[in-house]
């Protein structure tokens, strides 16, 4: 069977109801999921591509930060580098990336935004 665009499809749909065929019973809102699903891969293969193309030193800081889980001071002491050198190669990396990774960008504590 060849795939059919969404407007072949309702025409089927309509086409089988005419002439009181059943039509196959779709859950409400699975084509939503489905589109939604896609989309989310897609998402995820670019931000893999953007962090990639990073630099390797932007990507450390990033991945200790993010994904180690590790404070700014936690991740100067595991790379032996000065604090604001983190902070400048995060800021480097969130520039590259833009806006589609906001929500995931640690927020310094009180403690760390108080360092030199």
């Amino acid at each position: 069977m060849s795939c059919a665009t969404i407007g072949e499809r309702s025409g089927v749909t309509l086409a089988l109801e005419r002439i009181g065929h059943a039509v196959p019973h779709q859950t409400p809102g699975h084509e939503d999921e489905v589109i939604a699903s896609v989309d989310a891969l897609l998402q995820v293969r670019q931000a893999g591509a953007a962090i990639r193309a990073l630099p390797a030193r932007e990507r450390e800081v990033l991945a200790l930060l993010a994904w180690g889980d590790l404070t700014y001071a936690e991740t100067a002491a595991a790379l032996g580098i000065p604090i604001g050198t983190v902070r400048s190669r995060l800021a480097r990396a969130r520039s590259r990336l833009g806006d589609a990774f906001a929500e995931l960008s640690p927020t310094p504590t009180a403690a760390e935004d108080s360092l030199p």
